[in-house]
């Protein structure tokens, strides 16, 4: 395997459909988005507030004050709210050509807040918007705004086009967190 360098990534991404929509480089929230030297950032759909686990009593109380607010018909305020996990999805979405993997990477403005990604690998075939796995390791609260990039994304090439794609239970992922699926066939 090798890793792909931006004018593979953008070749594939306006030959092949591997990332929509494509954005050469961008800046939004003081945070780079789009293309990369050998990588490219993928931007976060959703609003998230994560907070760490020890706040774990806090979040409670949060909920609760939610879910009365839900009682008498009321906007919920904390529905954004997580405590120590979060699933996201991304504002890209990707089509893996059959020669090509990925992996989601940290990015480093979060790591330093100490939001990490869980690196969940994507197999050639792949296509769909990608769920990403959030945990909050820091003592914070941190909130992290929908449109600006949560992670990288880094591209390998195969030493040739595999003969068995993906075809599992994620696949075709709409534009929203999708939780874990149990499944029986030979992809769960």
């Amino acid at each position: 395997m090798s890793e792909l360098p931006a004018q593979h990534i953008r070749h594939l991404a306006q030959t092949a459909g591997m990332i929509e929509p494509f954005s050469e480089r961008g800046i939004t929230h003081g945070k780079t988005y789009g293309l990369g030297p050998s990588t490219y950032d993928f931007r976060i759909k959703q609003r998230i507030v994560l907070m760490p686990y020890r706040k774990y009593w806090l979040w409670r109380f949060y909920k609760l004050i939610d879910k009365v607010l839900a009682y008498f018909n009321q906007p919920t305020k904390f529905h954004d709210y997580h405590c120590g996990f979060a699933l996201c999805s991304t504002i890209e979405r990707v089509a893996i050509p059959h020669k090509v993997s990925a992996t989601p990477m940290d990015k480093s403005t979060w790591a330093r807040h100490g939001i990490m990604v869980q690196n969940t690998h994507f197999d050639p075939g792949f296509i769909g918007y990608p769920t990403i796995e959030l945990t909050n390791h820091s003592h914070n609260t941190v909130e992290i705004p929908a449109g600006v990039a949560i992670c990288q994304f880094k591209f390998n090439y195969l030493t040739e086009p595999t003969e068995i794609p993906y075809k599992g239970k994620y696949q075709h992922q709409p534009d929203k967190p999708i939780p874990p699926k149990e499944g029986t066939d030979l992809w769960s």
